[in-house]
């Protein structure tokens, strides 16, 4: 039976280790627009591992990856060179709004909202400016393009021809009306766009079927047209992914986030290398930010809006810094306190699921209406008992106590906060 359907079978250890020793890696768009993003010691890690692959010539970049690349890198320079003073300029607008625009709210003391919501923001602002102190400037020095122009310079697909792309597009609606992954979840995407997942997919498959060899796709994709989704959980790629590879160019496939990634080269697979776990952490936490916040072609044009003073809901940035923020807590004690019982622990999933489904449907609306604020009121409110509870607990020693007290005192300031300014706004 495996035989016939092996597509639905997780790789074994065993397949693994032999996938890991033939395969040549393909590094999605977003995995490589995110070294921008790191700090600078996680991207030297990083771009280390890509050059130990270079230099075996197991890596290969899709021609459409470049195309990607290149229009949303100015972006991402511009985004996070202005970013930072404009969201001082939003948190100071939002405190502005408390004291002029609801300065005569009826039922709530504007003046004291504002004192708690000044407190609250306060680390918030120190943090920012810390980070914009520390910032390099990629206009005038770009080590990340000239690192990746090194690391893909031999390894670069040829671009499709005006005929062969017309051609793809025909295919593309076909497949996208019959939910054929990858890329039907695109369909929303203006014009040629929408396709940019699936010409990928078959540079993919060209490249397999001439070179031989399997494929390991690292990706920050989200969507469920490339991955097998329990309760919002990646399990493995797509079945129909798996067999279209295996019968088109007739080798296997497998996809990974980037941090892990990262954690299964540190085992040292193929030689491996050895990599910080506050590198792998971080590319973690931007990775779960970005499946909040939206991919790419999301996230550039809210950031556009946000630098260049756009209309934008207020209340959308506060709910967006503290649902990160609340996902981190709950991330920091699974990992701090994998021994609690097993009953907060499932609670504290069930929290998580909440959090980061109410803020994929938010997202796309860039706003964020009373519903989504009262949601985020009960989530923040459940997770309070939970942090409660497990203080309570006497099989919890007093280190861990008094760290579950520090994140039940901000889950409790985040809660007044958010409530507040629901009531005010």
């Amino acid at each position: 039976m495996k035989e016939h359907f092996r597509e639905h079978y997780p790789h074994t250890p065993e397949e693994l280790s032999e996938l890991w020793k033939n395969a040549i890696f393909v590094f999605d768009t977003n995995t490589l627009l995110n070294m921008y993003r790191y700090n600078r010691t996680t991207f030297k890690q990083y771009i280390e591992v890509l050059k130990e692959l270079a230099s075996k010539d197991r890596v290969f970049m899709p021609n459409q990856v470049g195309i990607e690349f290149f229009r949303n890198r100015m972006g991402v320079i511009r985004q996070y060179k202005k970013s930072y003073d404009d969201l001082i300029k939003t948190i100071d607008s939002f405190k502005g709004q408390l004291s002029s625009k609801y300065r005569h709210h009826p039922f709530v003391d504007v003046s004291k909202l504002r004192e708690d919501v000044e407190a609250s923001l306060k680390t918030i602002e120190a943090e920012i400016k810390k980070k914009q102190d520390k910032h390099p400037d990629w206009i005038q020095t770009d080590e990340v393009l000239e690192a990746i122009t090194k690391i893909f310079s031999k390894c670069t697909g040829e671009a499709y021809t005006e005929s062969e792309l017309e051609a793809i597009y025909a295919e593309g609606a076909r497949r996208y009306e019959k939910e054929v992954p990858p890329g039907f979840k695109d369909m929303n995407k203006e014009g040629e766009r929408q396709y940019g997942d699936l010409i990928v997919w078959m540079q993919m498959i060209a490249f397999a079927k001439n070179k031989q060899k399997p494929l390991i796709f690292v990706t920050g994709d989200e969507k469920e047209d490339w991955w097998l989704l329990n309760e919002g959980k990646r399990i493995m790629p797509l079945p129909q992914l798996r067999r279209e590879m295996r019968l088109e160019a007739g080798v296997d496939f497998h996809a990974y986030t980037a941090d892990n990634f990262l954690e299964e080269y540190n085992k040292g697979r193929d030689g491996g290398g050895k990599i910080d776990s506050e590198a792998i952490d971080e590319v973690r936490r931007l990775r779960e930010i970005q499946d909040i916040m939206g991919g790419e072609e999301e996230l550039a044009p809210k950031a556009d809006r946000f630098i260049f003073g756009e209309d934008i809901d207020e209340r959308y940035e506060l709910f967006t810094v503290s649902i990160v923020r609340a996902i981190e807590i709950i991330e920091y004690i699974r990992e701090g306190l994998p021994n609690i019982p097993i009953e907060y622990h499932e609670r504290l999933d069930s929290i998580d699921r909440s959090l980061r489904n109410l803020s994929r449907t938010a997202r796309a609306r860039s706003k964020v209406g009373n519903f989504y604020m009262r949601k985020f009121i009960l989530s923040l409110r459940l997770l309070g008992d939970v942090l409660g509870n497990i203080i309570n607990n006497e099989e919890i020693d007093d280190i861990n106590q008094r760290r579950i007290t520090g994140y039940k005192i901000e889950v409790d300031r985040l809660y007044y906060l958010i409530q507040k300014s629901h009531m005010a706004l």
